[in-house]
């Protein structure tokens, strides 16, 4: 086997010196020089991204708010012209016992329900229902949707979502909803919500 000449060793040094400064030099361009562009680059599109879903939620809560205030005067055209019938004011506990039970169904997490003072009308009593806690995006609208199927003499009068974090904590039927929704959105993505709700209830009889 032939031994290396000097020379050889010389230029095999050297050159073995030389890539490994090339590649010093490439590194430190990438981590000084591109590494900071490409993050940016990465964070405006995500920033941009999350801009545009914000948006079309937005855009999405408002075409639900306009379809509840649609129902909620459909609802009260039918209470007027006797079209539903209503249930006494004295079955109260047992319509927030309900609406508490659908809400968890949907995976909503109620943490306060609340009626509020009846107001009267001839033909019936309007009794208003505070419902707040947290959920994702899609079991809230699950539990609006519902609402009307399962509880015709109730309304929506408005509704209020604000975004937290993630779906940590919740229960698991909520968890298990996790899907993308079609705007690219997460749905595990969770919210703080606010519902007024109206129960229509058959007029309170005088006592004479």
């Amino acid at each position: 086997m032939n031994a290396c000449k000097p020379d050889q060793w010389k230029w095999w040094t050297i050159d073995v010196a030389g890539i490994f400064c090339c590649l010093l030099v490439a590194g430190a361009v990438y981590q000084f020089g591109f590494k900071p562009i490409v993050d940016r680059e990465v964070e405006r599109r995500q920033q941009k991204g999350e801009l545009t879903q914000e948006e079309k939620r937005a855009e999405n809560l408002q075409i639900e708010l306009s379809r509840l205030k649609g129902h909620l005067i459909k609802l009260r055209a039918a209470v007027d012209r006797s079209a539903i019938q209503l249930q006494s004011t004295s079955y109260l506990n047992q319509r927030v016992s309900e609406v508490t039970e659908l809400a968890t169904e949907c995976g909503l997490q109620v943490n306060k329900i609340q009626p509020k003072d009846t107001v009267s009308a001839d033909r019936y009593d309007m009794v208003p229902i505070q419902i707040v806690g947290i959920g994702t995006y899609q079991s809230a609208s699950i539990f609006l949707h519902r609402l009307q199927d399962r509880f015709p003499d109730t309304g929506v009068s408005s509704f209020e979502l604000v975004k937290k974090s993630s779906a940590a904590g919740l229960p698991a039927s909520s968890r298990n909803m996790d899907r993308r929704s079609e705007d690219g959105a997460s749905n595990s993505e969770v919210g703080s919500f606010d519902f007024a709700l109206v129960w229509y209830a058959a007029p309170t009889v005088a006592s004479k």
